[in-house]
């Protein structure tokens, strides 16, 4: 996912916890909710691809309420647990339902993939992911509460109990083996600009049907190559210009195509959970079944260097 900016009006609001200053074109006036807003009607909810939120911790969490005028307003929190929670917030007011998912859509990759799912687990993670946030450092000024995270419904209690619910207890929301894989690579708090550790997250899917998964995928030339092929196999790699050289396409993940499974690995959490819900979107009836969280040398391709050397341990 890359650095959300701000390039016209309609892509406004954004907030990021990493910078020293909040950029953001909302006025005084205009940092609270109007009177009543948190029990308007909930037209839709975004929460976690499952696949992608058991692998990478990834996730858009989202909340679209329509205000008595019939318009809607919107909040929107891209969160990465990998980088220490919500990282950053965004959304629209006061517009037509059919526009009110237009900002939301034009980010692209650009913020964790989400779903239309429960508004209940829309709220339930991200007031867990928010006091993630807090427990993991992060200064966050009054503006997000106010405006954005108001918007979700709202969790009873205090703030380590929403962290409670989202990481303790016997079935949190987030999985026990990926809470221990953060655990072993840490979260760096000084990472350069655009930078992210880099690991191996290494997922083995079910796969219905191996010929309709090579169709698909070959004939998917914006985003996939075929790197090897021989009887039983075939290796694709997932294609991705590099920011650093507009037009150049390098290689950011890689998928093998087995008898009876697909196996894929990404070099990062955030280029792991593009890479799932792209194959989510191509291939009908994938299922996680297994993630291993490895050291970068067990990546078995030669990533972009735009990264920082992350964990060598197994």
């Amino acid at each position: 996912m890359r650095k959300i900016k701000r390039k016209d009006r309609d892509r406004r609001r954004t907030l990021s916890a990493s910078s020293s200053s909040f950029v953001t074109n909302v006025s005084k006036n205009e940092e609270s909710l109007p009177w009543g807003a948190s029990s308007w009607p909930i037209l839709r909810a975004y929460v976690p691809n499952p696949d992608v939120w058991q692998a990478t911790g990834c996730a858009t969490l989202g909340i679209v309420r329509r205000a008595p005028n019939g318009n809607c307003w919107s909040a929107y929190a891209p969160i990465q647990l990998s980088m220490g929670g919500i990282i950053s917030v965004y959304g629209d007011e006061d517009k037509p339902e059919a526009r009110i998912d237009d900002l939301h859509r034009s980010l692209g990759d650009m913020v964790p993939p989400s779903e239309v799912g429960s508004p209940d687990l829309a709220a339930r993670i991200v007031w867990g992911a928010y006091a993630w946030s807090l427990s993991k450092g992060q200064a966050w000024p009054p503006l997000v509460t106010k405006r954005f995270l108001n918007l979700f419904p709202k969790l009873g209690g205090v703030s380590q109990w929403w962290l409670d619910q989202l990481i303790g207890g016997p079935d949190p929301l987030v999985p026990l083996a990926l809470q221990e894989a953060l655990q072993r690579i840490g979260v760096r708090d000084d990472l350069p600009e655009g930078k992210e550790i880099a690991m191996t997250t290494l997922m083995n899917f079910t796969l219905p049907d191996p010929a309709g998964a090579r169709a698909a995928l070959a004939g998917d030339a914006e985003n996939f190559k075929i790197h090897q092929e021989e009887p039983g196999v075939t290796i694709f790699f997932r294609m991705k210009e590099r920011r650093t050289e507009p037009g150049r396409k390098v290689p950011f993940g890689m998928v093998s195509l087995l008898a009876d499974q697909l196996v894929a690995h990404g070099p990062t959490f955030s280029l792991a959970a593009e890479l799932v819900a792209l194959l989510h979107k191509r291939i009908p009836g994938l299922k996680l079944v297994r993630t291993q969280w490895l050291g970068p040398q067990h990546l078995p391709f030669a990533a972009p260097g735009l990264m920082l050397t992350g964990p060598t341990s197994d």
